[in-house]
């Protein structure tokens, strides 16, 4: 159901709106962790997101959750990356989001090393 003009909709959708980027963390029983990059609140939809490592890229194991949208015409999105007990401690991982409304992309850095 698309809203009559102006409703509920947010400024950004009526001109670009940048994505608020956070990493999440989850431990495991066996001690690896997942990290899960976020993209909340982007405008227009093509979001991006990759990991790196030491500040190279790497391919994240499993697929991002795909490009979802929001209740107020925004979009949003997340990727996984799983961490090794023996990589954890000894790389510094990041995530990369790039979208069309950012000057340059966002690096935010999670835990590890």
């Amino acid at each position: 159901m698309v809203p009559a003009p102006g409703m509920w909709l947010t400024p950004c959708v009526s001109s670009q709106c940048p994505p608020k980027v956070s990493i999440s963390c989850r431990d495991a029983p066996d001690g690896s962790i997942t990290l899960s990059c976020h993209a909340r609140g982007s405008y227009p939809r093509p979001i991006h997101i990759s990991w790196l490592r030491d500040g190279k890229d790497i391919l994240a194991e499993k697929d991002s959750s795909g490009i979802l949208p929001n209740a107020d015409g925004t979009y949003h999105t997340q990727s996984p990356l799983e961490i090794s007990l023996q990589e954890k401690d000894r790389h510094r991982y990041a995530c990369r989001v790039e979208d069309s409304s950012l000057s340059e992309p966002a690096l935010v850095w999670g835990k590890g090393g």
